[in-house]
């Protein structure tokens, strides 16, 4: 599969599952985070890496009406997500995979995946209990400015 084929099928899936698509890559916009997936082309090998990245509205004092294409390009977010390694092969073009076997894969990334992290990570309480329970790692001066963020709005954080 050539990359431009699989990021067309990737983006079928992608808005499929509710995302818009916008300088190259997918988003969305929740009541407290702004999700952005993007799939970056190792200069490497023959290969994608997914990116998950998750900005929370009025966290160092930033809110995100409108997608632009420094958000999408930045490097840094209040939360980053790649794919699962039992996935890796998916995103390797090198790899002997048909078309409907990565089109059946991308759609369980989806299903079993992404939008389980989702559904946990897109309030700042659900980003700070993964954070307890280690499922994710926040720098902690994010973890901070989240809970400030949480305290500024009358909204609260209790450590699990």
């Amino acid at each position: 599969m050539e990359s431009k084929e699989f990021k067309i099928l990737f983006g079928k899936i992608a808005t499929d599952n509710g995302y818009c698509s916008a300088f190259g890559a997918w988003y969305k916009f929740e009541d407290e985070a702004t999700v952005i997936i993007k799939l970056q082309k190792s200069n490497y090998g023959n290969y994608f890496q997914l990116l998950m990245k998750f900005y929370y509205s009025n966290v160092f004092n930033h809110s995100i009406n409108k997608m632009d294409k420094e958000l999408v390009n930045h490097s840094v977010s209040h939360l980053t997500f790649s794919e699962p390694k039992d996935m890796r092969d998916t995103f390797d073009l090198d790899v002997e995979i048909s078309s409907q076997q990565r089109k059946a894969n991308l759609t369980e990334l989806f299903n079993i995946h992404l939008n389980v992290i989702l559904e946990k990570a897109k309030t700042k309480n659900g980003a700070l209990e993964m954070n307890e329970r280690e499922e994710v790692y926040i720098l902690p001066g994010v973890k901070n400015e989240i809970i400030n963020s949480l305290h500024n709005t009358g909204d609260s954080y209790n450590d699990i």
